[in-house]
């Protein structure tokens, strides 16, 4: 998520979020409640000051 925001992708939707961790980089299980818990760790990650 860090990795993310650093590169300058933190404007993604749910939908971006699910089709890059799920399906592309398959770094985030297949479940439904997927798109929600991406979200949520996704905020929880902005709160977090980087470099």
């Amino acid at each position: 998520m860090f990795a993310l925001r650093e590169l300058g992708f933190d404007k993604m939707t749910d939908a971006q979020l699910e089709e890059l961790l799920v399906h592309q980089l398959k770094v985030y299980p297949n479940v439904p409640s997927a798109k929600k818990n991406l979200r949520a760790q996704y905020q929880q990650s902005r709160k977090i000051k980087t470099i």
